[in-house]
């Protein structure tokens, strides 16, 4: 549970952000949305600048190997036999893709309905 101290301190740094592998803030993110309650709404707040990382990987700024990486990473979750962790990771996904658009069209990735 080293992730409930260790995202407040990495959020609250954004060059260390930067420096982190996709599948680094992939697995913290995914860790962030995990949880219940108060606690977790905490940590899914603070996890920001996380999402922000996780967002930019996927859309491959950071090279096409770490948005695969981010990917696989997520999508094992979604695969997962564990119901909370397939639910953390499709929150996951649907913030992280939610602001992407399929090119040449207006409809998200990812749609609700």
């Amino acid at each position: 549970r080293a992730y409930e101290w260790l995202i407040p301190v990495i959020s609250s740094l954004p060059n260390i952000i930067s420096r982190l592998p996709s599948s680094a803030s992939c697995f913290l993110l995914l860790r962030a949305y995990g949880g219940e309650g108060d606690e977790s709404s905490d940590l899914r707040k603070l996890s920001s600048p996380l999402l922000q990382h996780v967002k930019n990987s996927l859309a491959g700024e950071f090279g096409e190997s770490n948005a695969i990486r981010a990917a696989d990473l997520l999508l094992a979750d979604v695969a997962d036999q564990t119901p909370d962790r397939r639910r953390c990771a499709r929150k996951v996904l649907q913030e992280a893709l939610s602001e992407l658009s399929v090119e040449g069209g207006s409809e998200n990735l990812l749609s609700t309905g």
